[in-house]
């Protein structure tokens, strides 16, 4: 009763329920006007963020990306975390990528590059064994290929820089820089990694080709994969010497559709202020309207680019077959022809040259490409580079192994992405009835609720 109540006769059990069945008494007047929407909004909020599938390697390269989120910071003495500025990371990249692109083009040019691979005596051992190592490095090189071409993508994508969230004290949300700043560098870093990446895909089937024995070939692959995953090796260097967070503790987040556009469809504040230019990121974004983090046409892009790579990789493959000259051949020829023939690009390669590979490479490329060499001044019937025409050739002259090679390349990596986005639109359009269905029982239960509480508050006060 309610003597007993104001007594404090009543059990502590039998209190706090009556309180809590006074503090949920709502009239059904007052439920049916509760703003839904604003509850839905106020629930996306304490919802987790989505995490893009993006396959990151834990190396140099993609710290500096990282670190613009706050992906890379070190905890000092009394417990305060400093973020890294991805301009201290980019510094390191770049003694590696020169250790990196001085040991290839070092083993470039140790190859015989003038060897005809077609007068070799047939051994059918090291013949599988160079067919097995081209297949098991195109392997290997695949999930490091895929991720600096998917990073470098979403790097120059102005939808990554708003739809990511950071934490307020990294980088990109900093007053002193900028996402344009931090994309520039991003993107120099990533550049390194895809050139690296690319470039031993190409030079492994020279490698191979080269081989004389089947110990050679398989210890020259080793030597290769070693100089790709040199990047990691420096980064979990330069972590356990300056204490730095692992890349792998950290993943991108995309942030809540309504902390990144207002009502009126424009950057919020806090967004626009990661930009140097807002004027200029808006009109960028609008251009770029169908290429969001988690949008198919990124993950086509990213696709239809490896799948470029990998069928020029076996044309590269079949024209040296079919001509008995080395790949990396025709790769001395072109740079010559670069220097010889283009000063802009001359000019710049004289600066990679000059300040990142650490031996003469434009003077060994003469000596080896002149008329006195042994390439005997490149001519182009024999070095020139791979053409369209030379793909129309090769289709015409192996229409069985170029359509073999082809379709399991757009099984393995543009099929499944076509499946998945079906897949997807499916079971997208389930998850949305079944919500339906599930909020509409959960209505029904809170007006169910509501009359059983109100029920019970009146025999109480009775």
């Amino acid at each position: 009763s309610s003597r007993n109540m104001q007594a404090g006769s009543l059990h502590p059990a039998a209190m706090s329920m009556w309180q809590s069945i006074r503090q949920t008494r709502t009239p059904m007047s007052t439920l049916q006007e509760v703003d839904f929407s604003s509850m839905s909004r106020s629930a996306e909020t304490t919802m987790p963020r989505q995490k893009p599938d993006i396959s990151a390697s834990k190396g140099i390269y993609e710290s500096v990306l990282v670190a613009g989120f706050g992906g890379v910071h070190y905890t000092m003495v009394k417990g305060k975390v400093v973020f890294v500025h991805p301009f201290f990371l980019l510094l390191p990249c770049l003694p590696v990528f020169s250790v990196q692109i001085t040991a290839l083009l070092a083993l470039r040019m140790d190859l015989p590059v003038s060897k005809n691979i077609n007068e070799d005596e047939y051994d059918e051992i090291l013949f599988q064994v160079r067919l097995l190592m081209t297949i098991v490095v195109g392997l290997m090189n695949f999930q490091r290929l895929w991720s600096s071409v998917q990073m470098l993508f979403l790097a120059l994508n102005p939808h990554f820089w708003v739809q990511v969230c950071s934490h307020h004290d990294a980088p990109v949300s900093g007053k002193r820089n900028s996402a344009e700043l931090i994309a520039l560098l991003s993107c120099t870093a990533l550049l390194m990694s895809a050139f690296v990446n690319y470039a031993v895909g190409v030079d492994s089937i020279s490698v191979i080709l080269a081989g004389e024995n089947v110990k050679e070939v398989v210890f020259d692959c080793l030597a290769l994969t070693f100089l790709q995953d040199l990047d990691e090796y420096a980064w979990q260097f330069l972590r356990k010497v300056l204490n730095l967070s692992s890349l792998e503790d950290f993943s991108f987040e995309l942030d809540y559709p309504n902390r990144i556009y207002t009502e009126e469809n424009e950057l919020t504040h806090e967004k626009a202020s990661r930009f140097a230019f807002p004027a200029l990121a808006e009109v960028a974004l609008d251009w770029t309207s169908c290429l969001g983090v988690r949008s198919f046409a990124v993950e086509l892009i990213t696709v239809l680019l490896l799948f470029f790579v990998y069928q020029r990789q076996l044309f590269v493959l079949l024209l040296a077959i079919d001509s008995g000259v080395l790949p990396v051949a025709r790769d001395i020829c072109l740079q010559r022809s670069i220097h010889d023939f283009s000063r802009a690009a001359s000019a710049f390669l004289e600066i990679i040259e000059d300040y990142l590979i650490l031996f003469n490479v434009h003077e060994k490329i003469q000596e080896l490409a002149s008329k006195d060499g042994v390439l005997k001044g490149c001519p182009d019937d024999l070095y020139h580079g791979l053409n369209f025409r030379d793909h129309i050739e090769l289709s015409k002259k192996r229409p069985l192994t170029v359509g073999f090679g082809l379709s399991v390349f757009a099984a393995i990596l543009v099929m499944p992405k076509i499946l998945r986005v079906v897949h997807g639109d499916s079971v997208l359009a389930l998850e949305s009835a079944s919500m339906d269905e599930e909020q509409g029982g959960d209505m029904e239960s809170l007006h169910q609720r509501q009359d059983f509480t109100e029920k019970r508050l009146l025999r109480v006060e009775e």
